[in-house]
């Protein structure tokens, strides 16, 4: 996650997801309580495969944030047992990198 013109970009990388993101495609909530920040990705509504993909890479923007602010970041995924919640300062400079254990089947 970054600063970017004000905002906070979130970008996941090599998350897996059931093939059929290929056709139903990817969805995200985001939602600001306070100090919380409650992301879930989720694989919209529709038929599933019998086989995992990787998405190299999907990105979102969260806007409304408050530059000095500390914020607790919660991140779910439909799949998976998404990534333990971390807080962060959002300002100027921001670039957090974090490392999460794959998923495994």
């Amino acid at each position: 996650m970054k600063y970017e013109d004000g905002n906070l970009r979130v970008t996941r990388t090599n998350a897996t997801m059931n093939c059929a993101i290929k056709l139903n495609g990817i969805a995200c909530d985001v939602s600001v309580k306070g100090d919380v920040i409650n992301y879930r990705v989720y694989e919209k509504d529709g038929p599933t495969a019998d086989c995992m993909c990787r998405v190299e890479e999907m990105s979102s923007v969260v806007t409304g944030l408050k530059e000095g602010k500390e914020y607790t970041f919660n991140y779910s995924c439909s799949i998976g047992t998404g990534i333990e919640s971390f807080t962060f300062v959002f300002k100027k400079g921001l670039h957090l990198i974090r490392d999460e254990e794959p998923y495994r089947f």
